[in-house]
């Protein structure tokens, strides 16, 4: 059990909103656009000097690929940089675009990391209900697994919500 301190419960009254990070997405996109241009340069180097063979369609394809990636992932995210991800409250979650998800409701809340030799390649966001399930991509979120579990914590036990009451939403932090 999490003992909530007066104070403490008088500033989770209000929601809290995550945004998209913008070092994130900067990393995305100086890696997506970086691998379209390098791409593209070595495909101009190779098409400028011999008649157009394999290399030079894998290469533009490559920087396709690239720029494709940058526009369905990272491009949407830039132009709703200012409005919140999610929103934690003491009612529950609410993704945007997406009804409240109620914290009795909530049956799996988890933070997925994917990557290898501790190097975090991409991280997802599951949260379930019995009716849907909102599966959202959390690597640009300018919060980490543990700050969004521990804000889910004390949102939910602030809410008057205890284990007894309802079903409990099963957290899960990556061990980095």
């Amino acid at each position: 059990m999490t003992y909530i301190s007066t104070t403490m419960r008088g500033q989770l009254s209000g929601p809290h909103a995550i945004y998209h990070s913008v070092v994130k997405l900067t990393l995305l996109s100086v890696l997506l656009l970086g691998t379209s241009a390098v791409a593209l340069y070595f495909a101009y180097r190779i098409f400028s000097k011999a008649p157009v063979d394999r290399p030079v369609w894998l290469l533009l394809i490559v920087a396709g690929a690239g720029l494709l990636f940058f526009c369905l992932r990272a491009l949407p995210k830039w132009l709703t940089l200012g409005a919140p991800v999610l929103i934690i409250s003491q009612e529950g979650l609410t993704f945007r675009g997406k009804p409240l998800m109620r914290w009795q409701d909530i049956i799996e809340n988890e933070w997925v990391s994917l990557g290898g030799f501790g190097i975090t390649t991409g991280a997802a966001l599951h949260v379930q209900t019995l009716d849907r399930k909102i599966k959202r991509e959390a690597i640009t979120f300018n919060c980490s697994a543990r700050e969004y579990m521990r804000l889910c914590e004390l949102y939910e036990h602030s809410s008057g919500q205890h284990a007894d009451d309802a079903p409990a939403a099963h957290a899960s932090v990556p061990q980095s």
